[in-house]
């Protein structure tokens, strides 16, 4: 039915109403044409008083205005008491509008129905028609607060951690976290099946201990595998404690007094469904596991018996350590590699062949290089644990590894590579490596003095594994900008930490004789800038601050970082327009800009801020990738498993780490020959 069929059915209606013939007389109504919608189904139609709107009689204005529906369908005209209810006005500017909250969507309304809004996670009201349709009003909220994400905590996987999230962010007071919180599943670490208290001593509320729990599983310690999952209100009740602190020893604890508590536990809120906690294991202490461990031990012939359990128990605990917990499916790919590594070990002593399968990813291997480059398949360790063990010193392996392996997808979805793989190796990443090896080659393990050798050796020896390993990859970026790959390797060169030695200064050095004297000063300058924001996101610590607050922060002075953050401060606008603004995206300036610019704004989400990056070329993104992955770590990279050369990247990864590590090649005498073997001293 269209409108002048809808509209002489409607007047036939009002011709026939009981009250008489409504078209004309006194009475008479008239459609408001320009609140006449079709919506599904039928026509809405506004009336009001000929008499008012003609401007005769404004007294008899209707308010609310009449509002009557005429299905398409032919059948029973009616009045659609919504519309008229939301009736505000007689005015376009104000009548049938309302003003709808422009919410961040960082807040999950969806997980969390009893949390009202909060005001501080509404960015604005924007003025819409009843039928929802924008007016292109918008009133901005003074009191908006940026969500979480976006100002720089790491993503949430869990509905407590978006709690503590919206509270660090003051989207919610203290009272309504706490009251949110009692109906979320929390972890409580168990010894001997009784949940974990802290005794307090001199508390002001008068509690004697407090319970302990955690926002997520991989934050509960290793020590714990047992553990106890359910809902505050009801864990606090049956143990009768009535304080709890939240994640102790992370960088967010939080303590909530049994005064804080008591003010909100009672009543349970209308639609919350209390539940009775169950006790949970750790995956690696699941029944999926271990349960799998004898046929696994049986099938590659193992010994001892305990091997695998004891195995299993380091590197669940290694990960951890790093902020990662291994899923029972990891657990079990890497054991299974683990055996058949071990199994080919024993019989290589044995003087037996070794049997490696064809498909080597699919039985969780990657490939690691021997000193003369042949290939040797490791276990796959996801990201999450380094298996040789060697703690941190001034920076974390995971954080190495990830800006290596970010660099490398950078570097491949710059050169045009397709996303979903395979992502082969580029030529800039090559360089890379090839600064590695000169830094390994040329530099001591610990440097007291902070001298930098004259000249270092060059990279990619002819007959080093790193040449013979990555023979195969595309051709280098021909412009100058290509050298910012050198702060990278350079940055890692300092990672001992020394009283005597600053190593930002030291790493900066490094760089100049990496980068030559061909290198201007657009790239020194850049390159220096790369170094401190490197050294900054390569941390130890468990929580890497992103590159805005290290820009801010660190660079306060520099132009490039203000002009970086003062786009950034423009949320709204379009990321592609702001990124292509940024110079000519060819001169090092402008490459180095558009990086930082992708990983400030976009860092929070390594896919968009990598495909932003991509449109500015291999050393564009590959900047962007090895800042995003430095902070995230390779498991919160994205298309990870299309690398081609993942295990190269971890090999050279692992191994600039521990050869500038306190407790990595330094402390190991009986390899310190075999190394240089594989990193000879020399020039050439």
């Amino acid at each position: 039915m269209n409108a002048e069929e809808a509209v002489a059915r409607l007047e036939d209606w009002l011709r026939n109403t009981p009250d008489g013939d409504r078209t004309t007389g006194p009475a008479a109504l008239r459609v408001r044409p320009e609140y006449t919608v079709h919506r599904a189904g039928g026509w809405n139609f506004t009336l009001n008083a000929a008499a008012y709107l003609d401007g005769t009689d404004p007294g008899k204005g209707l308010f609310p205005s009449p509002v009557v529906f005429v299905p398409d369908d032919g059948g029973e005209i009616t009045y659609d008491l919504a519309m008229m209810a939301q009736s505000t006005g007689d005015t376009a500017e104000t009548g049938f509008t309302e003003w709808q909250a422009d919410v961040d969507p960082e807040f999950d309304a969806a997980a969390f129905p009893a949390l009202l809004i909060p005001k501080r996670a509404v960015r604005g009201w924007a003025r819409h028609t009843l039928y929802d349709q924008p007016t292109g009003e918008y009133r901005a909220n003074d009191e908006y607060r940026a969500g979480p994400l976006w100002t720089g905590y790491p993503a949430p996987a869990t509905d407590v951690e978006k709690l503590v999230g919206y509270l660090n962010v003051d989207w919610l007071s203290r009272a309504e976290f706490t009251a949110a919180l009692l109906d979320r599943d929390v972890f409580v670490p168990l010894k001997d099946g009784e949940p974990i208290f802290r005794p307090l001593r001199d508390a002001p509320s008068g509690d004697t201990r407090e319970l302990i729990a955690f926002s997520a599983s991989a934050k509960v310690p290793a020590a714990y595998p047992e553990r106890l999952v359910g809902q505050p209100r009801q864990i606090l009740n049956r143990w009768r404690t009535y304080a709890m602190t939240l994640d102790p020893g992370g960088p967010t604890p939080i303590s909530l007094t049994s005064r804080e508590l008591y003010l909100v536990r009672d009543p349970v809120p209308t639609g919350v469904e209390e539940r009775e906690p169950v006790t949970a294991f750790a995956p690696e202490a699941s029944p999926e596991v271990l349960d799998a461990l004898p046929a696994i031990t049986a099938e590659f012939g193992l010994t001892p018996s305990d091997l695998l359990s004891r195995h299993l128990a380091y590197v669940a605990k290694s990960a951890r350590e790093n902020g990662y917990e291994l899923s029972a499916a990891e657990c079990l790919e890497y054991l299974r590699a683990f055996a058949l590594r071990y199994r080919n070990a024993a019989n290589l002593r044995n003087g037996q062949a070794q049997n490696w399968p064809d498909d080597l990813a699919a039985e969780g291997l990657i490939t690691h290089f021997a000193d003369d480059g042949s290939p040797r398949p490791v276990p796959w360790t996801f990201g999450k644990f380094l298996a040789a063990g060697t703690p941190s010193d001034a920076f974390a392996w995971h954080r190495v590894l990830g800006a290596y392996v970010g660099f490398a997808i950078g570097d491949a979805l710059g050169s045009g590579a397709d996303p979903a793989g395979p992502l082969p190796l580029g030529g800039l990443t090559r360089q890379l490596l090839c600064h590695t090896e000169s830094v390994l080659r040329g530099l001591p393990s610990i440097t007291e003095t902070g001298e930098v050798p004259a000249t270092l050796p060059a990279g990619g020896r002819p007959d080093g594994w790193i040449a013979r390993a990555t023979a195969h990859a595309g051709p280098p970026p021909s412009d100058f900008s290509g050298l910012f790959a050198t702060a990278l390797a350079a940055t890692l060169a300092g990672g001992v930490e020394l009283s005597t030695v600053d190593g930002e200064r030291y790493a900066k050095a490094v760089a100049r004789e990496l980068t030559g004297t061909a290198a201007g000063p657009e790239i020194s300058a850049g390159v220096d800038l790369l170094v401190t924001v490197f050294r900054a996101l390569l941390t130890k610590d468990a929580f890497a601050l992103p590159v805005h607050i290290l820009l801010k922060h660190l660079l306060s002075g520099d132009d490039l970082a203000k002009s970086v953050l003062a786009l950034r401060e423009d949320r709204a606008a379009d990321d592609v327009a702001q990124f292509e603004g940024i110079g000519d995206g060819r001169q090092p300036q402008s490459v180095l800009g558009r990086a930082l610019f992708a990983a400030a704004k976009r860092g929070h989400d390594p896919a968009a801020a990598l495909e932003l990056a991509a449109g500015g070329g291999p050393v564009c993104a590959a900047l962007t990738g090895a800042l995003v992955g430095a902070r995230v770590g390779v498991p919160g990279l994205p298309f990870v498993s299309s690398l081609t050369d993942l295990g190269l990247l971890d090999n050279a990864a692992s191994d600039v780490f521990r050869h500038f590590n306190r407790f990595g090649v330094a402390r190991e005498p009986a390899e310190r020959e075999q190394w240089l073997l594989r990193y000879p001293l020399g020039e050439n």
